[in-house]
């Protein structure tokens, strides 16, 4: 049985005992609509037919998002008059360069019944702008949650209406996220978290940051426990103590949240287990690389996942000192067979869950040093760590400083070089495989003239590894 109809039977049990999705048959829909975002339309459309909740119709938004995604979908317009709207609309969007305007979103909305159509809709909208890097449905999107305030009930999901553009970097959108932090009528507290972790992450001005976030968390209404540790985790990363401490005694928060974000689970003594302290710790861990790869005298491989040369001779890998290799990677045949340092964003199946974990000779490396200020599902590192699986924290000082310059989080090949030559000094002895989009070049899957894929802009980082390369 096809992965796709699994998952349909799943959400058919589901929606047959009119039940909220237990954590276990979530994750097994997940995957199994992995191949596909057709599971995602078709449990959408039951759940408005069936007058389903809005927390169900945001699950289904996220079904095969990363997975087969935009590019094949089909032209069936089976459903709700919204979404054959809507499908139409951005099958035009993802053809055109011309902006898409406020009144043919509205159009959309203006097919949906009742609020739970209306937000299934804004959402379907958002997460396909999102996939197609549509700045201009964002920005309406944007407005109209500005100016269409969510009833109570639907505040938690706000932040999923978010537009795709608070994933990149430039002053334009700095500006704007900004002013929405400041807006006196912005209440949610899930947008207004996100808000936070978005300048957290790319401001130039952290304490002036940190006085904004307090003022939104006082005023925000509702369920307030995301937005309290986003400020706390906001000040712990400026070393404001007193700060944190007095967000995170505004309201109880549950220890199943605070245990997503590291740097503040230590600083109130509740980590998940002590074997997360040294991620946690202000100079974490980084399982000797360092040290290692500073070495101008040692040759280091820094092996991506993408086409390898075709005149690629065996051995060519294996023969440097150190050979790093990222997320779910390959070996066997020109790929080589040795791995010293595994380094990963990926703390879910891909990265942990692949199949040659066990041949990585010093451990793997959570690419961000900054992830242990974000909201992370830290189960799957504590897992390794309890299989003793060393897992440290790749240096990366230069990285936001990287991504202002990209304009948005640089890949984990152009953050792993980068972190390298600030420790070298130099690029010599470094060599780089299977990375054609970095080096650019196109590969199998993707041209090197597209504007993104997977959220980075790989004509900036090609220039910028240019530089880097003299």
């Amino acid at each position: 049985m096809g992965r796709p109809r699994e998952a349909l039977a799943v959400m058919s049990e589901v929606l047959a005992a009119r039940a909220r999705f237990p954590e276990a048959q979530h994750h097994r829909i997940a995957l199994a609509a992995g191949e596909g975002w057709r599971s995602a339309q078709i449990l959408a459309e039951k759940l408005v037919s069936d007058g389903g909740s809005l927390r169900e119709l945001a699950t289904a938004s996220g079904y095969g998002r990363d997975a087969a995604g935009w590019t094949r979908q089909s032209d069936d317009l089976t459903g709700p008059d919204w979404w054959r709207a809507a499908v139409t609309l951005l099958h035009g969007a993802r053809a055109s360069t011309q902006p898409v305007t406020e009144a043919q979103i509205r159009a959309v909305l203006d097919l949906t019944q009742g609020v739970a159509e209306r937000e299934a809709a804004r959402l379907m909208m958002e997460e396909r702008a999102a996939k197609l890097w549509r700045m201009d449905i964002s920005d309406i999107l944007n407005r109209l949650l500005d100016t269409e305030r969510l009833p109570t009930a639907y505040a938690d999901h706000a932040a999923i209406l978010l537009a795709a553009r608070f994933l990149l970097h430039d002053e334009t959108q700095m500006a704007e996220a900004q002013r929405q932090l400041r807006n006196p009528d912005l209440l949610c507290p899930a947008r207004l978290a996100t808000l936070v972790e978005y300048l957290r992450r790319f401001s130039e001005d952290l304490p002036g940051l940190l006085n904004d976030a307090q003022a939104a968390l006082h005023r925000a209404e509702g369920a307030r426990a995301e937005l309290q540790l986003r400020v706390a985790a906001l000040a712990l990363s400026i070393g404001e103590t007193g700060a944190a401490r007095a967000a995170l005694a505004l309201g109880a928060v549950p220890k199943s949240s605070l245990h997503r974000y590291l740097k503040v689970a230590a600083f109130t003594g509740d980590l998940a287990s002590p074997r997360l302290e040294a991620l946690a710790a202000a100079a974490p861990d980084d399982l000797g690389f360092a040290q290692r790869v500073a070495d101008p005298a040692l040759t280091v491989a820094v092996v991506g996942n993408g086409v390898l040369a075709a005149d690629l001779p065996p051995g060519a890998i294996d023969s440097h000192d150190i050979v790093i290799r990222i997320n779910d990677f390959l070996l066997g045949d020109a790929w080589g067979e040795r791995v010293d340092y595994h380094v990963t964003v990926m703390q879910g199946q891909v990265g942990f869950g692949q199949q040659h974990l066990s041949r990585v000779r010093f451990g793997t490396l959570l690419r961000n040093g900054d992830l242990a200020y974000r909201s992370r599902d830290w189960g799957p590192t504590l897992q390794m760590l309890e299989l003793g699986h060393p897992v440290g924290i790749l240096p990366s000082a230069q990285e936001r400083a990287l991504s202002r310059e990209i304009g948005t989080e640089p890949s984990t090949g152009l953050a792993i070089l980068t972190a390298i030559l600030a420790l070298r000094g130099t690029m010599r002895g470094l060599s780089v495989f299977g990375m054609p989009m970095l080096m650019g070049a196109d590969d199998d899957r993707r041209a090197q003239g597209d504007i993104c894929h997977q959220r980075h802009f790989w004509q900036r980082e090609a220039g910028h590894l240019r530089k880097m390369m003299g």
